[in-house]
């Protein structure tokens, strides 16, 4: 008998019945996280088989989706009657995660096509289907100004950047809501207010304002796929792929509207086709995707047009490690990685995003690199790095980014120790003291990353241990170490309301009010803290922080390499980067649904989670908590049951979409047995009297 074996026996004792099972899961998954590299993947597939035994398919599917294996998805898929609510939870597990079982891409649930028409439904609930201003946002009027006689005079804004910031803060704070007081006012002319780049932007808000809606987007959008403006036609294929994010419906809109554009005369066109397929079918591994890699194959083709199809090419295959793809692009930065060109940090992204938790299986590329030219070889290997262990907690990378911070020209493996470690409590809190000493000690180079790691490593959740080293950095000597640090700030707060974050912002708009990039960007931030009005996310860390979402880590990690080069992108031509972000965005919202898939009103109890892991007896896995009514917006750290007498939930973590069915009573089940069997003994009797009965009647007769 092997070790394996014998584990699993184990593991059997332990597990006697259907209650017993979360227990084990919750403990084993905590001694998981201190396995070597390799020797958790048939642990896990223990407890994955287990799970089914159990019946406990919620545990399943996350197991399944932890190992990204389809054919165990489509196993555990397979245990379920169609239609059945059981089904549906899991197809709602499948939707919100974005992955998907090949043969059921068109399903209502499973493609996404309700996450519109739920967080529309959840944002009348929570009264917040009233569209904001920027200037909602901005709350001018709560600004202390220092414009009186003696002191200096307004500061004289840049109106193209104020124009453009109000674009990006209605685009964000709006996001999902199909509707906002700018950009789709009726009869304005909001979008050629703009200039150049930024009437792309402005047009591609409208994806964002859209977000999840193809069907009404669509037709919001195609008025300026026929305008005679060149800026607002990419606007408009950007648009498309930002609205479709995390959404395949059944038409594909995006893959029908954008794969006719990827040659097209304007470059700038062509790159918005490309990025747009890339934010559209993030994670999807699409075969019918096998052009965006084309540019790649071309020396003489246009470098912008390279590092869009590069980077689209990364978030659709990410964490495939796709042989061709990763060879198309290492070619790229083998050839054309001397010219110091503005977009390399992208395509060298794009190559990591390939290896998005693979992990050992990106040692080969990462040897590669040294062989690449030294403007690239280093940033290259740590973003390989840091992609192919994202989200795992491994101590030893940790420990290995943490020497190369102190090189020359290695100062990004900053932001790899915060994407190893997020997710993981005691990771976090380390790596949150070793940020606290580079700050005091660490370079100006290494300083501009630190904000954007600290942003990262407690993405949607605004921690006192790192909000103060924010605060100090906003008002740092170097503009570049301001500009991170607001992004950073937004990042860490996003989607929260934090007012002490808000407060935060509207004091740096009235301090950095006379330089208007910096306002620009200030105004940026400061409308990430209201992501969707404050219903929405980006931390990618799901189900009770067991699983860590791919999309999220795309979006996240490609958002976080714009933001340490923000001069080159979001102050130069390519703001519309900002939207790489996108697949990042999901509900915040807990919502529970009936059989007709719409929202319930259930009695439910929310409160910090307690770590239950190994202790005895039943222990409440809540603390301090609240009763309240679904849907509810769930924070940081928070965890929640469902109380209701009347409802029972059929997943065994509340969060996300949860079905739920009729309870059933213990009377109500002694009834429904005892109506059974005595509609049995009926017709038993019935059938005997007929078989006894009847023939002899018929006999008599024949007698008589």
């Amino acid at each position: 008998m092997t070790d394996l074996d014998e584990y699993e026996n184990k593991l059997d004792e332990l597990v006697t019945d259907h209650a017993s099972f979360p227990r084990v899961f919750f403990y084993f998954s905590e001694l998981f996280r201190y396995l070597a590299e390799g020797e958790d993947e048939e642990k896990w597939r223990s407890l994955y088989r287990l799970a089914l035994k159990t019946d406990h398919l919620t545990y399943a599917i996350v197991i399944a989706m932890k190992l990204h294996d389809v054919k165990l998805l489509e196993e555990v898929y397979s245990k379920v009657e169609v239609g059945s609510p059981e089904e549906r939870q899991l197809a709602f597990i499948m939707a919100e995660t974005q992955q998907r079982i090949p043969d059921f891409q068109s399903h209502e649930i499973m493609s996404g096509s309700l996450r519109s028409s739920l967080h529309l439904k959840n944002a009348e609930f929570l009264d917040v289907l009233e569209p904001k201003s920027p200037e909602d946002v901005f709350k001018t009027h709560l600004v202390e100004t220092r414009n009186m006689a003696g002191f200096d005079p307004p500061a004289q804004v840049d109106s193209i950047l104020e124009n453009l910031a109000k674009t990006f803060v209605s685009a964000i704070v709006n996001c999902g809501f199909g509707t906002d007081t700018l950009i789709l006012k009726e009869e304005s002319d909001w979008v050629f207010r703009h200039k150049e780049a930024g009437i792309t932007c402005a047009v591609a808000a409208i994806g964002s304002i859209m977000l999840w809606d193809v069907e009404t987007g669509s037709s919001s959008i195609d008025i300026y796929n026929y305008s005679d403006n060149p800026f607002a036609k990419a606007g408009a294929l950007l648009g498309v792929g930002v609205m479709s994010a995390g959404v395949c419906n059944e038409f594909d809109t995006a893959f029908g509207l954008l794969q006719d554009h990827l040659n097209d005369e304007d470059t700038l066109q062509r790159c918005c086709a490309y990025l747009g397929l890339g934010i559209a079918y993030s994670c999807t591994a699409r075969v019918e995707l096998d052009m965006l890699p084309e540019p790649l194959m071309d020396p003489e083709e246009n470098m912008e047009v390279v590092a869009m199809s590069a980077l689209s090419c990364g978030m659709v295959f990410a964490g495939t490690a796709n042989d061709a793809i990763e060879q198309a692009i290492f070619q790229v930065l083998n050839s054309r990685g001397a010219s110091e060109h503005i977009t390399l940090p992208l395509i060298s992204v794009a190559l990591g995003l390939v290896y998005l938790q693979t992990g050992s299986a990106a040692q080969k590329t990462i040897e590669d690199c040294k062989d690449l030219p030294e403007g690239v070889r280093d940033y290259t290997a740590i973003a390989i790095e840091a992609c192919a262990y994202a989200g795992t907690g491994n101590v030893l990378v940790i420990q290995h980014m943490l020497e190369m911070c102190v090189e020359p020209h290695k100062e990004s493996a900053v932001l790899g120790v915060a994407l190893v470690a997020m997710g993981e409590k005691i990771g976090t809190e380390m790596a949150l003291r070793h940020f606290e000493r580079m700050i005091q000690y660490g370079t100006p180079e290494m300083k501009k990353w630190i904000p954007i790691a600290l942003g990262v490593l407690s993405v949607g959740n605004p921690t006192l241990g790192a909000l103060p080293f924010l605060s100090r950095m906003t008002h740092d000597a170097s503009k570049d170490v301001c500009y991170s640090a607001m992004l950073g700030l937004g990042i860490m707060a996003a989607g929260t309301n934090n007012g002490a974050t808000a407060k935060l912002f509207r004091e740096l708009s009235a301090y950095h009010a006379k330089d208007a990039k910096l306002l620009f960007i200030c105004r940026i931030g400061q409308a990430l803290v209201h992501l969707g009005k404050g219903t929405l996310t980006l931390s990618p860390l799901m189900m009770d922080g067991h699983l860590v979402c791919r999309p999220g880590l795309v979006g996240l990690i490609t958002f976080a390499h714009v933001i340490a080069h923000t001069s080159d992108y979001l102050l130069a031509h390519h703001q519309f980067l900002l939207y790489t972000l996108y697949p990042a965005i999901r509900t915040r919202c807990m919502t529970v649904v009936g059989d007709d898939n719409m929202s319930k009103e259930v009695s439910l109890r929310i409160g910090q989670a307690t770590d239950v892991a190994g202790l005895p007896g039943k222990p409440n896995v809540v603390t301090g908590f609240q009763t309240m009514t679904s849907p509810v917006v769930l924070q940081a750290g928070q965890r929640i049951e469902i109380t209701d007498l009347e409802w029972e939930p059929i997943s065994d973590i509340c969060e996300g979409v949860v079905v739920v069915k009729k309870r059933v009573s213990k009377e109500d089940n002694e009834k429904a047995a005892k109506s059974s069997k005595t509609g049995e003994m009926d017709i038993e009797e019935e059938d005997e009297y007929k078989n006894e009965k009847s023939p002899k009647d018929n006999g008599k007769m024949e007698v008589d």
